[in-house]
């Protein structure tokens, strides 16, 4: 009877500590605090989209530059003064009449 009581009483603790530590572990992951990726990292991620969001708005604003670059010499039609003035700066001749502002 007393090793029956003794194994209820195991079986019943055993059974409240694995219910504690299952209910304890998904609340320290669920606040982030057992790896930065919960509830109060929120705040964090937050800043990283919105800074993201501006790198990808300036990367778009490049590249439609670079195509608009890419357009001017495309190869059914190429614009004079830009290929004179690649061909100025790739090879650092100038005509005597220019002014060379250099901004490097």
């Amino acid at each position: 009877m007393m090793m029956r009581r003794v194994n209820n009483i195991s079986r019943e603790f055993i059974y409240r500590m694995g219910v504690f530590l299952i209910v304890g572990y998904f609340i320290i992951h669920g606040l982030g605090l057992g790896g930065g990726k919960g509830y109060l990292s929120l705040g964090q991620l937050d800043e990283d989209i919105n800074a993201a969001t501006i790198e990808l708005a300036a990367l778009r604003d490049h590249r439609e530059w670079l195509e608009h670059r890419v357009s001017l010499v495309a190869e059914d039609e190429i614009d004079e003064d830009f290929l004179g003035e690649i061909a100025r700066a790739e090879t650092g001749l100038f005509a005597a009449d220019e002014i060379v502002i250099d901004f490097n």
